[in-house]
């Protein structure tokens, strides 16, 4: 039934809710670099970083915005 409704379609997997260590005020574990090899690795598409009270990552030169919403 699923097939039927996706078909013609591209489906894309992510994660919708991380944070990224990027300095100021983020509480993220890792680092973009790592979060990009991560989610080749794992076969994703995209990721969320949703660092709270700053956007310094979407800045940063590795931040890129086909892979990070």
């Amino acid at each position: 039934m699923l097939d039927k409704l996706y078909a013609g379609r591209n489906l894309l997997y992510g994660d919708i809710h991380e944070h990224a260590a990027t300095g100021g005020t983020s509480d993220g574990k890792f680092p973009l670099e790592k979060w990009t090899e991560t989610l080749t690795d794992l076969g994703m598409s995209f990721e969320a970083i949703l660092d709270h009270h700053q956007v310094r990552h979407m800045y940063l030169e590795e931040f890129d915005k086909f892979c990070y919403l």
